[in-house]
């Protein structure tokens, strides 16, 4: 009789890939690799800086970084025209912390 214990690994399931897709009211909501590169469009449109008027914060690519002016959950989109670029303290003020 063979006694050896079995090995056991443990991992975090992945998460399911998040597919684009055009909701019922017309929202667009993109994918992880589609957002990565609308964030990418946003940063280049930036020229790398925070949008808010009068700052002049470089910023990265980190997903804080990146604001929707309509919130997805309010029916905002993932759409160019609805993320700005923001540095950390300006987009921590759009959310009033």
């Amino acid at each position: 009789m063979n006694c050896k214990p079995k090995s056991r690994t443990f991992s975090r399931p992945r998460p399911k890939p998040r597919k684009s897709h055009v909701t019922k009211s017309g929202r667009i909501i993109l994918g992880r690799k589609e957002y990565r590169e609308l964030c990418a469009l946003a940063l280049e449109r930036a020229g790398g800086y925070c949008e808010t008027p009068g700052c002049r914060v470089r910023v990265f690519g980190r997903p804080e970084n990146f604001h929707h002016i309509r919130h997805r959950s309010l029916g905002g989109s993932d759409s160019l025209d609805n993320i700005r670029v923001l540095c950390l303290e300006h987009h921590n003020r759009e959310h009033g912390r």
